[in-house]
This record gives C-alpha cells, sequence and structure tokens, in this order.
C-alpha cells in the first residue's frame, strides 16, 4: 500500500513538473498596424514581446497573408539623420524582459501588402522563435491618428 502511494505521489509530481515546463514562456502583447492609404504597398507593425523564461530566446523570422514579406527593421538616429535598417540575423530575446517593436524604434515592415489595412480590421501574424517555436497573434488595424502611428508617414 505505501509503495502505490508513494508510486502515485511520484506520478502526480511527474505530471506537474512535465505541464510547467510545457507552459510557453514567449507571449505576444499588443499587436497592431497602421491603416494604410489606397495604392500603399508597405505598411508597419508593432508588438510587445514577453519572454518570461530564465532562456533567451531569438525571433527568427515573421509572416502573415497580409503582406508578401514581413521584415524586421530598427530604426535610430546617426548623425543628426533617422536610419532605419533591416536585421537579418533575427532578433534577440533576453531571457525575462520584453522587447517592445514600436513606432521610432525596431518594429516590423508589412512589404508588398495583399490588400489596403484598414481601421478596425484584424489580420494573424506568425512569429518564429528559435526555442518557443511558432506563435501567432492577431494585429488590429490603428488609425493614423492613433497614438501608436507615428512612423512611416
Amino acid at each position: 500500500m505505501r509503495n502505490a502511494f508513494v508510486s502515485s505521489l511520484f506520478a502526480a509530481f511527474c505530471l506537474l513538473t512535465s505541464v510547467a515546463d510545457a507552459a510557453p514562456g514567449i507571449a505576444l502583447e499588443g499587436g497592431r498596424a497602421r491603416e494604410t492609404a489606397p495604392g500603399q504597398t508597405v505598411g508597419a507593425g508593432y508588438v510587445t514581446i514577453i519572454n518570461a523564461t530564465a532562456t533567451p530566446d531569438r525571433l527568427l523570422r515573421v509572416a502573415s497573408p497580409a503582406a508578401a514579406e514581413v521584415q524586421i527593421h530598427d530604426t535610430s538616429m546617426q548623425n543628426g539623420m533617422m536610419q532605419m535598417r533591416l536585421i537579418t540575423a533575427g532578433l534577440s530575446i533576453p531571457a525575462n524582459a520584453r522587447v517592445e517593436l514600436k513606432p521610432g524604434s525596431m518594429h516590423l515592415m508589412l512589404v508588398r501588402l495583399a490588400k489596403p489595412l484598414v481601421t478596425g480590421n484584424s489580420f494573424p501574424v506568425t512569429f518564429e522563435f528559435e526555442r518557443s517555436g511558432r506563435l501567432v497573434t492577431q494585429f488590429t488595424v490603428e488609425s493614423t491618428g492613433s497614438a501608436s502611428a507615428t512612423e512611416h508617414r
């Protein structure tokens, strides 16, 4: 009887441990894009990536049916001029950190849009991480007058 109790206790511990290990460590928050004008072929997207684990991760690629290509860009001030560069080696996501893709900083470029981005609409975006695998989130399209839509006018 005692062996059965110990075996059950051990099985319960293993089950709880495996459930905790299976919990996702990366979360995506606040996915949004700025509305585009008719005929505009490029848009911008923003999101916060949250790594709640003790292990760093790397965003390898991003894709969406809303655009032929989704690129990760970084904007910075160099010699008094704003410069934008394509990040091709992936984006490092430190352990226990938040990485904010926002206007005037790192952000997503939606290249060759399938159709204009219209305020109030939403579309899926797939993020592929080195360790955490694929995560899909919905981006909501905001008007150009919103506080978060101040880049790429």
